[in-house]
């Protein structure tokens, strides 16, 4: 009896709840380059990056405990969230960007209902540095990185909440583009790279649901077992 009652209450709780983690694919093309130093234009240094080189990128994150930013909390327009990253990839050309993510805050994402001028928005952010040599030359320095995939909707109807709870299909926006920024930050000399990207959304099991769930379906093939004994 002890047994079967293990066994409905795991089966319960691995039953469908609130999805709580998203997987984002997607590919793009780099449509312009561009550097400055404190501000002002200079040559693009030489890089391995051009006009027309491919992205794609892959990421999945717990929306669960996403960070929601106080600052924010009381805009009913919009919010940050800080994002906890299950898995981060991206390469656009022959570069890989795999930044260590020390913190949280490192990855965030940003979201608009109707703000600023009726526009709807899903913004994510990924600010870091990863051990691999830069595309650019740059000068010796403190270097920093970071890649922003964005959506807008200038007709404020792709989004009904700023909540994380309620992502909304790339599809649903008009415009949808990245960006690229690598920046010295003791010489202020950067060089940015923008583009256009389609991506997908999916809702995906959350890490301790399906852990459970597979610890349910292990108890029910055992009592299968036992029955048949």
């Amino acid at each position: 009896m002890k047994f079967l009652t293990v066994i409905a209450l795991a089966t319960t709780i691995s039953s469908p709840a609130q999805a709580a983690a998203y997987l984002i694919e997607g590919t793009g093309v780099v449509t312009r380059r561009a550097a400055l130093t404190n501000g002002t234009p200079v040559p693009v240094p030489v890089g391995s990056i051009a006009i027309s080189d491919p992205l794609n990128f892959s990421f999945s994150f717990d929306a669960g405990n996403a960070e929601l930013q106080s600052l924010f909390d009381a805009n009913p327009a919009i919010n940050i969230y800080y994002l906890p990253l299950l898995s981060f990839s991206m390469s656009v050309g022959g570069y890989s960007y795999t930044p260590t993510f020390q913190y949280v805050g490192n990855a965030s994402l940003q979201m608009w209902d109707n703000y600023s001028s009726g526009t709807d928005a899903q913004s994510f952010s990924f600010n870091g540095r990863g051990g691999n040599a830069l595309p650019f030359a740059h000068q010796a320095g403190r270097m920093t990185e970071s890649f922003t995939l964005n959506a807008f909707d200038n007709t404020g109807t792709a989004r009904d909440t700023d909540l994380i709870s309620e992502l909304v299909p790339y599809t649903s926006f008009g415009a949808r583009n990245f960006s690229w920024l690598q920046l010295n930050l003791d010489t202020q000399e950067s060089v940015h790279l923008n583009g256009t990207f389609t991506a997908t959304l999916t809702e995906i099991p959350e890490p301790s649901s399906a852990a459970v769930s597979l610890m349910g379906m292990g108890l029910v093939a055992i009592a299968r077992r036992r029955r048949r004994c």
